[in-house]
């Protein structure tokens, strides 16, 4: 049990040095929101994300036996997997109680649905032409008969 304190520890001060790491690296970024995302690009390809990808699911293994993806709640093992950040702190990139690991599919789902409607404005409009027209229609079978 000391073992796993002392290990935790380690991990915990490597991790703070990365983050320092990653703030230089992201520095030079920081300019508007279109070069954030070009650095947050190279740094997830950098030396820097895959040593604290190795280190936090090291930090994650000694918590628990196993990990769990919180999606679709199978295993995560340590080469299928991607590192969640469920809150983005620019400072504190590789914190443990801030990213979590899920599978690539997972990870996919999770983004495609984040901040995107269902439909777009394009197809709602559509779909609302399409059923104004099923409402005339409608009408006029209805009516037609009562006319004649």
């Amino acid at each position: 049990m000391k073992e796993v304190k002392t290990r935790s520890k380690e991990i915990h001060r490597s991790l703070k040095g990365l983050n320092r790491k990653a703030n230089k690296f992201m520095r030079p970024y920081r300019v508007n929101r279109d070069t954030w995302k070009l650095g947050y690009g190279y740094l997830t390809k950098s030396d820097i994300w895959g040593r604290a990808k190795q280190l936090l699911f090291e930090y994650k293994m000694l918590q628990s036996q196993f990990l769990e993806c919180p999606i679709c709640n199978q295993l995560v093992y340590q080469n299928h997997n991607v590192l969640h950040h469920r809150k983005y702190n620019k400072k504190k990139f590789f914190k443990p109680s801030y990213v979590t690991f899920v599978h690539y599919f997972c990870h996919e789902r999770i983004h495609s649905l984040q901040g995107r409607p269902l439909l777009s404005r394009y197809m709602k409009r559509k779909l609302w032409i399409i059923l104004i027209f099923l409402i005339v229609i409608s009408l006029f079978l209805v009516l037609f008969p009562l006319l004649t």
